[in-house]
């Protein structure tokens, strides 16, 4: 900048010269001011200081602890896979294939379970499909598909929430906000809402959906179906699993892309939604808000889903956000959610962190970053990856990149350590309308590594021989 200034000072004269010195100055200091910023840490000492003597108990209460991979993040909703040990020494061309299926426009996930994959996607110009393979050999059990139009939007069209298997029950919630309980056996329709027809005010603000579609996936707990339902004037609701019965519903929040949570804090189980306005917990039985905790992103981005340990729950949103730890406590019958930290060295765009013994690992963007849950020190970052999506299994990160790289690391606070890596044999050249885009989480269940693109889903073999024989 200075070399320039010279430059110019001799063939436009100094007083040109002194204009572009200060505006190098200025341009320095709005970039000092945006790096320092965006770094800066805010913390409430005394909170921090609590949380680092605090016995976190593991909020997993009543959860399945099988090897299967029935919900969105898994078992527990935390990423956190279960099941045999992993292969993590790959031959150069990657894991085996074991089968591939077709598939099409939409980034939801995959849920594994009784020895069937379930997804969802753009079955047709004006349809979406929920479909169901054999997670053994990929034949097709079943596919049932329903009216919705293609989403106009930049980052293409299709379903982008994850089917829920409950036993004999599948939840799954279209692009559109139509909430459809399947029987898991054969696909047919058990009950329908849309949500946003539903629980929306008169014409002309009836069926306002969110910018990108709606994104929640339903959350299961007893016998009650969870979910955030884009409608104007309900933001939340909760129904009878089986018959579809509306048994309560809250809020006014705009909507937002995140998925609910429940967690039990301070003795008590709540629903947690990160809204396009804030986090917010819920009792379970009748909705009534217990606490809540403002955090607006732009468009409502709020994505991730939120992670409870303890009384303490994390969240983080892009669009340079940042993430906070809150603390959740009760003083007789007051809730308050009140910030351990804050900083902006965590922006998770569309995927979740993962949380392993005490550090968060997760997307600040496009840099896979290893950040410490109890002082939320950033201890590494990595890029290469572009913006990605991540697992945990045994201590191991499972992380697939947007650009169909696939990464087994090791789960080491310390340092980014690779083990294997290699690129997903998806179609190198997808027909034009696919982006070949990698957005959907992974499901991991009983050893093998379930992915999608935009056209196709493949079986990984992630099993050791030793886990084979067993």
């Amino acid at each position: 900048m200075a070399v320039l200034s010279v430059l110019l000072c001799r063939t436009a004269g100094p007083r040109f010269a002194v204009w572009v010195s200060a505006g190098s100055v200025l341009v320095i200091a709005l970039a000092s001011f945006w790096y320092f910023d965006s770094h800066r840490f805010t913390s409430d000492a005394e909170r921090l200081r609590r949380l680092q003597n605090a016995s976190l108990q593991d909020n997993r209460r009543g959860q399945d602890e099988s090897a299967d991979w029935p919900q969105w993040r898994g078992p527990a909703r935390d990423g956190i896979a279960l099941g045999p040990e992993l292969r993590t020494d790959w031959p150069a061309e990657g894991p085996p294939v074991l089968w591939r299926a077709t598939a099409g426009d939409g980034y939801s996930g995959l849920s594994v379970a009784n020895g069937r994959v379930f997804t969802q996607f753009q079955y047709s110009d004006d349809e979406e499909a929920v479909s169901c393979w054999n997670a053994d050999t990929g034949s097709q059990l079943w596919c049932f598909h329903y009216p919705c139009p293609p989403l106009i939007i930049d980052h293409g069209s299709g379903p982008r929430a994850t089917p829920t298997v409950d036993h004999d029950l599948v939840f799954c919630l279209g692009a559109a906000s139509d909430l459809y309980c399947l029987n898991a056996a054969d696909g047919k329709k058990v009950w329908h809402h849309n949500l946003a027809d539903e629980f929306s005010g008169p014409a002309p603000h009836n069926r306002k959906l969110p910018m990108w579609g709606a994104a929640c996936s339903p959350l299961v707990e007893g016998d009650r179906v969870f979910i955030a339902t884009c409608g104007t004037q309900t933001a939340v609701a909760a129904f009878e699993k089986r018959t579809g019965d509306v048994i309560w519903k809250a809020l006014d929040d705009p909507p937002s892309y995140s998925s609910p949570i429940a967690a039990t804090i301070d003795g008590t189980r709540q629903i947690i939604f990160f809204t396009g306005r804030g986090l917010v917990g819920l009792t379970p039985d009748d909705g009534t808000v217990l606490w809540r905790y403002p955090w607006e992103t732009n468009d409502n981005c709020n994505v991730a889903t939120p992670i409870a340990l303890g009384n303490y729950v994390f969240i983080s949103s892009g669009y340079d956000r940042g993430c906070a730890l809150l603390e959740i406590h009760r003083t007789g019958s007051e809730w308050s959610a009140d910030p351990v930290y804050e900083h902006r060295s965590m922006r998770n765009h569309f995927s979740t962190c993962v949380l392993y013994k005490d550090h968060l690992y997760g997307f600040d963007n496009a840099t896979l970053t290893c950040m410490a849950f109890r002082t939320g020190e950033i201890r590494w970052r990595h890029s290469g990856l572009g913006k990605g999506s991540l697992l945990i299994a045994g201590a191991h990160l499972v992380i697939l990149g947007e650009s169909r790289r696939l990464v087994v690391a090791a789960a080491d606070p310390d340092k980014y350590r690779e083990e294997s890596a290699c690129d997903v044999p998806f179609l190198s050249n997808p027909p034009q309308r696919y982006t070949n885009r990698c957005w959907a989480l992974p499901a991991l269940a009983g050893g093998r590594l379930y992915l999608r693109d935009q056209l196709q889903i493949l079986c990984l073999d992630l099993m050791t021989e030793h886990s084979k024989e067993r």
